[in-house]
């Protein structure tokens, strides 16, 4: 069973799945890749090659065309309880011009509060949309997450100038975080690249 399931309008109005898509619009539905039913929904409703991709369990980011659709992959950082925010989060994608389908190992705030404002009601206007609103919320949150960290490692380095004290064992971590989610977002930002090529 999916996370979520919606049927969305060309106004963006969105209600749960029914028995046939809007006209003009897309289907949505959201996937835990541990679900054992998601092999056998993939089989029936996605060709073999992005099903694979779906359930890949190592992601890169990437944006390749397949037939009529798009397989993507992109990384946010980990604003989860567990683990640290350069432990990357991923979500799996397959658009086409009817249907968005996202899986991910483990949950993506950028994805749930695209779910959110579903469930109000609301959803991006097309595929497309779909794909560019999360991409701002990702790289918004990673982006929010690098300046917090390059904020602190400042601070501690301003207050062992002026005082001359030894630096905390949190400010090597933070530099080290800081350093690796930039690592981590260079491979996104080609995907991003690639996606503008594609979609123009």
């Amino acid at each position: 069973m999916p996370i979520c399931a919606f049927d969305i309008a060309p106004d963006g109005t969105a209600a749960p799945l029914s028995a046939s898509t809007p006209e003009g619009g897309y289907r949505w539905l959201h996937f835990e890749l541990k679900d054992p039913a998601l092999p056998d929904w993939l089989a029936e409703h996605v060709p073999p090659i992005p099903a694979t991709a779906l359930m890949a369990a190592e992601t890169r980011p990437r944006c390749d065309r397949y037939g009529d659709g798009l397989m993507l992959n992109f990384r946010g950082v980990n604003l989860n309880a567990e683990g640290t925010a350069d432990e990357m989060v991923a979500v799996r994608m397959w658009v086409t011009e009817g249907l968005v389908v996202t899986v991910r190992l483990r949950k993506v705030f950028a994805i749930d509060a695209i779910r959110q404002e579903a469930e109000a009601g609301s959803a991006p206007d097309t595929p497309m949309e779909f794909v560019i609103n999360l991409v701002e919320r990702l790289m918004v949150r990673a982006r929010d997450t690098v300046f917090d960290l390059d904020d602190r490692v400042d601070a501690f380095e301003d207050t062992m100038l002026e005082d001359e004290e030894t630096l905390p064992e949190s400010f090597t971590e933070d530099r080290r975080m800081a350093i690796r989610l930039r690592r981590y977002l260079g491979p996104q930002r080609d995907a991003l690249g690639a996606l503008e090529v594609t979609d123009s």
